[in-house]
């Protein structure tokens, strides 16, 4: 894992959890070590072992006190050759930088390049350190790539809209842009705009991607259901306001099906009377990149008088899950089953509900970053903003992807529109087209040039093309 965390002196616990019976974890006696603790609920016991963990900081140090080496190895085959197999050895005591080059002759049927790495000697124990292996493969071309003819130029406009920002790296890609020239305009326009937000504070965290196939549940931050249970959230509007966006946060057991969300003036999900907007969603798969928190956004466009309101949330899947934390000063949760209520629970469902009511200033003390082709535009939310900038930047690829990114630690409750008008020349004046051939233009190889124009060819004056008639053929 990698929590990235600062901590400060002082005494804190890695509480572990797995939501399956049986359950393991490494516990063995050490002397010196503190105990374990036992929970059970609300039970407590110490054991007589210390659970085993590596806690590695980002203090380096100069000398580490291990007699091991670390052996890099490098292998290059198929089922019948070995075309390179290369090993390096290098003592772990102390920092080390090793770059390294190697040929290889490749010949015959596909090969695999496999990469291993071994801890050799030394006491056994895992050695509390960074190693960063980077591989560079390089294979010359038989023949120079074939050249590509930018028919016309481009010039076209892409809008993207964040409400609200949630914490975290939003990318867009564009278009694909052919090798060369190209100038570009870039707009930021930012409104604060008024919110109902309740958010744990370690939202940043729980959004980030589980780590290697990590499925399931994230313990102590949501509620875990079944198919036939609604949560249910009490919301208090205090202004008339309209409701831009919605934003909940969960996932479930499959991507296949749709979920549903509902502001609604009764809490029974049954009671369709009361229902003031609804709509569906893909059930985001608690499997994927940022399958825990997955943010669900919605656009209501609700208008709300002045009272409560519930924000009711069901996944068709048995489990799913909806972030669900403890938020002093917050109303509870509601648990129904059907139109049955089961229990409030301890927790308040994480949302952030923007209006359209705009606010001069906001204490979010984050900034914001907006960057394309190596150019940033960075902002701060708390006051409205605008910023424009228009570049030149050259392509030195054959081919590459215009990348829009925007960056945020925290939720901003606002208003985010970014415009982007690109501009590459060509052999002819620009056209401008729809964004979903963008990718088409400017990159045509010759031969497909050539083929097209025999077929106009064909195709235009068949008659040039047709063997001399011969007298019996009349």
């Amino acid at each position: 894992l990698e929590p990235n965390l600062t901590l400060k002196p002082g005494t804190y616990y890695v509480i572990v959890n797995m939501p399956t019976n049986p359950w393991q974890v490494v516990c063995t006696y050490i002397p010196g070590a503190p105990k374990a603790l036992l929970y059970n609920g609300t039970g407590l016991k110490q054991l007589n072992c210390t659970m085993n963990l590596i806690m590695v900081t980002n203090r380096p140090a100069e000398v580490a006190n291990t007699n091991a080496s670390v052996s890099i190895s490098l292998v290059i085959q198929n089922s019948t050759a070995v075309a390179l197999n290369k090993t390096v050895t290098l003592v772990a005591q102390r920092p080390f930088e090793l770059p390294l080059t190697y040929w290889a002759n490749l010949t015959g049927s596909s090969y695999q390049e496999a990469f291993a790495v071994s801890v050799n000697r030394g006491s056994g124990l895992p050695l509390p350190g960074e190693l960063s292996v980077t591989i560079s493969n390089y294979m010359p071309a038989d023949s120079p790539p074939i050249p590509l003819i930018k028919l016309h130029g481009l010039n076209y406009t892409a809008t993207e809209t964040l409400l609200p920002i949630t914490p975290g790296s939003h990318q867009y890609s564009l278009a694909l842009l052919p090798e060369g020239p190209v100038k570009v305009s870039l707009g930021v326009n930012y409104t604060p705009l008024q919110a109902i937000e309740y958010v744990t504070s370690d939202l940043p965290q729980v959004l980030q991607q589980p780590q290697g196939a990590a499925c399931g549940t994230l313990p102590g931050y949501f509620a875990l259901l079944n198919s036939s249970e609604y949560l249910v959230q009490p919301v208090t509007v205090n202004e008339t306001a309209t409701i831009e966006s919605l934003v909940v946060f969960g996932s479930g057991s499959s991507n296949l099906v749709s979920g549903q969300v509902v502001i609604s003036r009764s809490p029974v999900p049954t009671n369709r009377s009361g229902y003031l907007w609804s709509t569906g969603f893909g059930e985001p798969w608690w499997c994927s990149p940022h399958g825990w928190a997955t943010p669900i956004v919605t656009s209501p466009k609700a208008k709300l008088e002045p009272g409560t309101y519930y924000v009711i949330l069901h996944m068709p899947t048995t489990p799913w899950q909806a972030l669900c934390t403890y938020i002093p000063g917050a109303p509870k949760a509601l648990l129904y089953n059907g139109s049955t209520l089961i229990k409030q629970l301890n927790c308040t469902l994480n949302l952030i509900m923007v209006t359209n009511r705009p606010v001069s200033s906001t204490n979010v003390s984050s900034n914001v970053t907006i960057s394309l082709l190596g150019r940033t535009i960075t902002i701060s939310p708390q006051r409205p903003a605008q910023q424009a900038l228009t570049f030149e930047a050259n392509v030195t690829q054959r081919a590459a992807w215009e990348t829009l990114t925007v960056n945020s630690s925290v939720v901003v409750p606002g208003n985010l529109t970014i415009r982007v008008n690109t501009y590459v020349p060509g052999e002819y004046p620009p056209i401008r087209v729809p964004w979903y051939l963008v990718p088409a233009y400017g990159n045509i190889p010759t031969y497909v040039l050539l083929a097209l124009a025999l077929a106009s060819l064909l195709e235009g004056d068949g008659r040039a093309w047709r063997l001399p008639s011969r007298p019996h053929d009349k």
